[in-house]
């Protein structure tokens, strides 16, 4: 009788873990699916900072070639101004 006992709290023992190992796994699998989603967003997030990275440094040009177009347009300016108020 003590040993027929046994073996049934020995088997709830065993039904209660594997529902623990059940529920641990699936603990597991929906942490798993967020580092997945998470590492996409990452990736995601890491591709539009490489894009405006690039944004910047096309801005940087453009403007670096505007500030050097607005001098020449500054010294023509002053140079026909010159011409016009040269002293007599």
């Amino acid at each position: 009788m003590k040993l027929e006992q046994e073996k049934t709290q020995k088997e709830a023992d065993i039904k209660i873990k594997n529902g623990e190992v059940v529920a641990l796994q699936k603990e597991l699998d929906a942490v798993s699916n967020t580092v997945k989603q998470l590492e996409m967003q990452k990736a995601e997030a890491q591709k539009r900072l490489d894009e405006l990275d690039d944004k910047v440094i096309s801005f940087d040009v453009i403007l670096s070639h505007c500030d050097s177009k607005h001098c020449e347009v500054q010294e023509t300016a002053m140079s026909r101004t010159s011409l016009f108020f040269q002293p007599v």
